[in-house]
């Protein structure tokens, strides 16, 4: 049960409306070794692992952008959702 909700959290800390969820998330920016980087660096093309390590951990938005964009990119080409866990 820790497990699922762990996973929850890191990826709706990646993805969550804030709005919705109430909190901004950071794990990008503070360079978190949460579930979805993870899962996303096992399913990786070796160009996308490049691009995911210049960007992970940087502060500017338009990193964090580009990192959300690129794991969302792994994740879709697999046909993962959140849903299937």
């Amino acid at each position: 049960m820790g497990h699922f909700f762990q996973v929850q959290d890191d990826y709706l800390d990646c993805f969550g409306d804030p709005a919705i969820t109430g909190k901004i998330g950071t794990d990008i920016e503070d360079n978190k070794c949460g579930w979805v980087i993870n899962k996303a660096l096992l399913i990786c093309t070796p160009e996308q692992r490049q691009t995911l390590e210049e960007h992970y951990a940087k502060k500017d938005p338009e990193s964090v952008r580009y990192e959300n964009f690129i794991i969302m990119y792994c994740f879709y080409n697999i046909g993962f959702t959140f849903e299937t866990l």
